[in-house]
């Protein structure tokens, strides 16, 4: 069964400026499911987070 997991940015993924969680747990969850980001911030905030 695949999985869904949505998480928004600020204050869940990103933490004073940190990625708050495991990147190896995140990489491993994405190769046999879907994760999305979602966020309230406009695109160019949201491109530019993404770049780094």
């Amino acid at each position: 069964m695949t999985k869904l997991l949505i998480s928004d940015i600020d204050g869940t993924l990103i933490r004073q400026g940190k990625v708050a969680l495991d990147r190896q747990k995140l990489d491993n969850f994405r190769k046999s499911n879907t994760f999305v980001l979602c966020t309230g911030r406009n695109y160019d905030s949201f491109h530019h987070f993404t770049q780094k």
